[in-house]
């Protein structure tokens, strides 16, 4: 039993749906909705609490939940970036002064990650390296969380087993790492157990997530999944499951035109939003305003960092920027502008605060 006196916890939280380690993905592979729905829903205090509370209860009763928050930008820790995206969280300790650190970490893959443990080892010890090099800080333990909602059944294996039949095994074992997980396939969970979720935003993402692979789930449960408690929650929720139907809100109208349940009219007039408006967070452009703004905040922050570690953070295609990079280095904001415009703007509509703040990172891209 590890002491709560030592413990920091730094949790990492993976949904695989997309490509093997080590093998090149393809440029499309990295606009799945379950990347930014999976954040959208993380970076909410609320649903981390919950996270921890229905599926961690042993980890959460350590915890002084009513204390958790985010501590760090996403795209701002390079040097951390082995997977996709991550969110940091921190948490006092229940009854006691020290914290511990709560990290959510998903990569999307189409097949189950064999070496999976290799990456979190990996990151794990790229962690406690920069505890161990920061000023006045202590090394504390990690502990991993696995999530995933692929199609396939999968259990990741530990480093121990990934060698296991390798020759002389018994002798070399004593000097590889190993780590258990905690892992969670939410495709798994009874529907019972997750109508019993009592946040209803927190509910619903979880039950679109494991019905993933099952349309007909997510309408037999149509009106669960859509029972939230305002526009933004019902908005994310829209987007999500009418990408993972069709990718196509036009498809996701046609299924439940004749289906009645209470928030019938809110869902068809989002759909209709995010159609006619082309909306701003909407996944039929493939990009919203924030991941443009972050785009250009990564690029004048971090002006040599690799292209693809660039795309992972920010969701843009490698090509894409590897074009704008060398229009940056023109110095020439008019063409920038243009390229920003006809690659990102062509079809959503800014306010006029939006288009002054694109115009200001473009200068500071310039500095």
């Amino acid at each position: 039993m590890l002491k709560v006196e030592l413990l920091t916890i730094f949790i990492t939280s993976l949904s695989y749906t997309r490509t093997k380690m080590g093998k090149k993905q393809k440029e499309n592979d990295i606009f799945q909705p379950d990347d930014r729905f999976f954040g959208q829903v993380m970076s909410q205090v609320e649903n981390a609490r919950a996270y921890l509370e229905d599926f961690y209860p042993e980890v959460a009763e350590m915890a002084d939940l009513t204390t958790l928050e985010i501590v760090t930008d996403r795209f701002i820790r390079s040097n951390l970036k082995i997977f996709r995206s991550d969110i940091i969280y921190r948490c006092k300790f229940k009854n006691k002064k020290e914290h511990f650190y709560f990290s959510l970490i998903w990569e999307h893959k189409l097949e189950p990650e064999e070496e999976v443990a290799i990456q979190v080892g990996l990151y794990i010890f790229l962690f406690l390296y920069r505890l161990s090099k920061a000023k006045d800080r202590v090394l504390e333990p990690v502990l991993p969380l696995i999530f995933y909602n692929g199609k396939k059944d999968w259990t990741p294996k530990t480093v121990h087993q990934l060698f296991e039949g390798k020759p002389y095994f018994d002798f070399f074992k004593q000097f590889l790492p190993d780590f258990s997980f905690l892992f969670k396939n939410i495709t798994k969970m009874p529907t019972e157990e997750l109508l019993a979720l009592e946040s209803r935003f927190f509910r619903s993402a979880m039950m679109s997530m494991a019905f993933r692979h099952k349309v007909d789930l997510i309408i037999n449960n149509i009106s669960i999944i859509f029972e939230v408690d305002d526009k933004d929650q019902l908005i994310a929720i829209v987007h999500y499951v009418s990408a993972i139907i069709d990718r196509s809100p036009k498809k996701f109208r046609e299924i439940i035109e004749n289906i009645d349940f209470p928030t019938k009219s809110e869902v068809m007039s989002t759909l209709a939003m995010i159609k006619e408006e082309g909306k701003i967070e909407g996944i039929i452009e493939g990009i919203t305003f924030k991941e443009i703004e972050n785009l250009l905040t990564i690029l004048t922050l971090f002006p040599d960092m690799d292209v693809d570690k660039v795309s992972q953070i920010s969701k843009v295609k490698p090509s894409v920027i590897k074009r704008l990079k060398v229009l940056i280095k023109t110095k020439k904001s008019q063409s920038i502008r243009a390229f920003i415009n006809k690659n990102f703007l062509a079809k959503i509509t800014l306010a006029e605060k939006q288009q002054k703040e694109i115009d200001l990172l473009i200068k500071k891209l310039l500095v």
